[in-house]
């Protein structure tokens, strides 16, 4: 209560107070009329105030007031608050000179039970007990960026900007106790490094582009994926991408070296398909079927692909003739995809593709490609993960100039892993793979993996390979060969690689 609130209510109580005696004062000519009205009347009645038609009385002259008496009174009510006024000051000061104070036990009780006292709080740097140092200053909002999301807004669909994500990633390899003759033998060096620009421009299309140099190329900057990939084609149910990159032909073959869960490339892919990949410069188009338990994704796509430059020359000078390995393919290669993915109980998933292609050689040779892979996942927990995936590739090829007929040639591998955390990983892997015709030979290995995960995009991992080389067009061939790989990777930046 304020100070002219106290000052109002003690004015008019005071007037309350009062009210009995002016009567009595009035009402002195007839004392037994006022005796019989105080004991007839109420506790409450004697503090009644006079009412309207009373002070009419009084005014006609009817009852003479006493004006000494009301003087007296009035002097009275001016000490009171005199009084009232020094003791609101008195309080003020013992309040630390709050213009507040509590005027009944019963809000003070009530304030202590609905609002605990707050506990001083002092900052660092301030003394004890005294004023802080440095006083907090104003916060100023920072001004929202057009395109950008804010904290507490809802998040777009899309996110555009002048600068992409840009990060980039080192693949640092060593092969130890390898075949003799290999150039690469006990050297633990960077292999490849790879540069990452990707970035979304509109609803539902984004692009990614990756430069990549290695160390066989002398480190030579080169476009390794440049493409754009459209989640929906204008109002069309279809999806797609276009421009260069790995293509989607099998399971692992789009999967950068640096995503994947072993060191080296596995045999079937690079004797079948590409010592790097199968790569490729075009378009596909992608449609997702609405089935209702079961995701099934269809991809067609026509592509422009080249050779590798690994092979073997067959005859003689100047009579000689180049089979790459590979898939061998020069030009147009049409090819199609489906791939699909079922849930299985509450913690597992089984994914089926199937993969088809066709093309012509350099000399005219048609040439089939078909495979087919499988992966299962089961999460035990949130970090454990079990991991079980084959690929199975056929390499036909028609050979027209030598008229000697079709020839197929076949490779597979099978992978087993198990992650027991968020860090570690172990696994094996089998593979048994030929090389496309003419190319005699074939590779059969056994490999255990190790893998220790430092961050999202650091890791460090080791391969211990053992199995029978008999074609030298990678390495040196022999039987009973054992390698021991160590790869450590590092990465910086917003990599959108998707991982296994």
């Amino acid at each position: 209560m304020r100070r002219h609130e106290l000052l109002l209510a003690a004015l008019t109580c005071g007037l309350s107070l009062v009210t009995a005696p002016t009567a009595r004062a009035a009402d002195s000519p007839n004392g037994s009329k006022v005796a019989e009205s105080s004991k007839s009347a109420k506790p409450h009645d004697s503090a009644r105030k006079p009412t309207t038609g009373e002070l009419a009385k009084d005014s006609k002259g009817e009852q003479a007031p006493n004006v000494s008496a009301l003087r007296r009174i009035i002097e009275e009510q001016a000490e009171l608050i005199r009084l009232l006024t020094s003791r609101v000051d008195l309080l003020e000061k013992r309040n630390g000179g709050s213009p507040e104070i509590a005027t009944t036990a019963h809000a003070t009780a009530r304030k202590t039970v609905q609002d605990p006292p707050i506990p001083a709080v002092e900052l660092p740097g301030d003394k004890p007990g005294g004023k802080p140092q440095n006083p907090p200053q104003e916060q100023v909002p920072p001004i929202p960026e057009v395109g950008i999301n804010q904290p507490g807004q809802a998040q777009t669909p899309f996110r555009a900007s002048l600068l992409p994500d840009i990060s980039v990633i080192g693949n640092n390899l060593g092969r130890f106790i390898s075949v003799s003759g290999d150039s690469d033998r006990n050297r633990f060096q960077l292999g490849e490094f790879e540069i990452g620009l990707q970035q979304p421009i509109l609803p539902g299309v984004r692009f990614d582009a990756f430069l990549a140099g290695g160390a066989d190329e002398g480190f030579g900057i080169a476009a390794e994926e440049a493409f754009v990939t459209f989640s929906k084609i204008g109002h069309l149910p279809f999806g797609g991408y276009l421009g260069q990159k790995r293509l989607n032909f099998g399971k692992i073959n789009a999967v950068h070296p640096h995503s994947r869960n072993y060191a080296d490339q596995p045999a079937p892919l690079a004797n079948l398909l590409g010592g790097e990949a199968l790569a490729g410069n075009g378009a596909s188009v992608t449609y997702l079927f609405p089935f209702k338990n079961l995701f099934a994704n269809l991809e067609l796509g026509l592509w422009s692909t080249r050779p590798g430059e690994d092979g073997i020359t067959v005859g003689d000078d100047p009579n000689t003739t180049f089979y790459p390995s590979g898939a061998g393919i020069h030009g147009s290669f049409p090819m199609a995809r489906l791939w699909l993915s079922k849930e299985i109980g509450k913690s597992g998933e089984f994914e089926l593709g199937t993969s088809h292609g066709y093309g012509k050689s350099d000399m005219g040779d048609n040439i089939r490609l078909s495979g087919v892979d499988f992966t299962f996942r089961r999460f035990p927990s949130t970090f454990k993960r079990l991991m079980l995936q084959g690929e199975l590739f056929w390499h036909n090829r028609d050979d027209r100039v030598g008229g000697t007929g079709k020839h197929t040639r076949s490779g597979y591998y099978l992978l087993g892993m198990w992650r027991p955390d968020q860090y570690k990983e172990y696994g094996i892997r089998y593979d048994n793979s030929r090389f496309p015709w003419p190319i005699d030979g074939k590779d059969r290995s056994l490999s255990l993996i190790w893998t220790d995960k430092l961050t999202e995009v650091t890791l460090l991992r080791l391969q211990l390979k053992h199995g029978d080389r008999t074609s030298d067009v990678f390495l040196p061939a022999k039987k009973g060969y054992t390698e021991g790989w160590l790869q450590f990777i590092w990465g910086a930046g917003p990599h959108g690689h998707s991982l296994q």
